[in-house]
């Protein structure tokens, strides 16, 4: 007779696994956040453009508004501040639905075995999509105002990649934060507001 003592697994490792898992099934998580997408603009002809369209209209307000309060060019103000609140947006949308990562995947998570970081892969995904979407506006503002681009520009795919990272720790810390303290999320929410407007 043969006993199989297999070593305990600590919870280190099984966060670590459950991470690689997470990553390794990309076709569970972008099928469900463009799955996300789809309802969430379920009807709508423009369909997440409509955040695009709303980002544009809040460039413009607060550039002119703002350009002329502080007594700055709008050609050189507009660029900083188009680039700055596409950026934030996704930080900040990241970080509001961050919380919501495990609450709002409750009924998959009690009826299908998954990893847990599928779930916050999902979360980053689809606010990559939309960050695809709000980034058509940098081009477009960059061209208007005869922006020169440099080689610095290629800095872009590893600020995305360090974003994505950031991204997926956040939206697991805090979605365990808030799974067990419900009072959280609408904290997190206000703080970002404060520091949107403070900006």
């Amino acid at each position: 007779m043969s006993i199989n003592l297999s070593r305990p697994v600590s919870r280190t490792e099984a966060a670590w696994t459950d991470l690689v898992e997470g990553m390794s099934k990309s076709w569970m998580w972008s099928a469900m956040a463009m799955q996300d997408i789809k309802m969430r603009y379920r009807g709508s002809l423009l369909g997440p453009f409509w955040l695009t369209i709303s980002m544009v209209i809040m460039i413009a307000a607060m550039g002119l508004i703002y350009a002329r309060m502080f007594n700055m060019e709008i050609s050189r103000y507009l660029p900083f501040l188009t680039v700055g609140l596409v950026i934030w947006n996704f930080v900040s949308t990241v970080i509001n639905e961050g919380c919501e990562t495990f609450l709002s995947a409750r009924n998959i998570i009690t009826q299908v075995r998954m990893p847990y970081s599928v779930h916050a892969w999902r979360t980053v995904y689809r606010n990559l999509v939309v960050l695809a979407h709000n980034m058509v506006i940098v081009p477009v503002v960059l061209m208007i105002f005869s922006v020169p681009v440099g080689w610095t520009v290629l800095f872009i795919v590893p600020a995305l990649v360090i974003l994505t990272i950031n991204g997926i720790w956040v939206s697991i810390l805090l979605g365990m934060i808030s799974a067990r303290y419900r009072d959280v999320p609408p904290i997190i929410m206000n703080f970002v507001t404060v520091r949107r407007h403070k900006k």
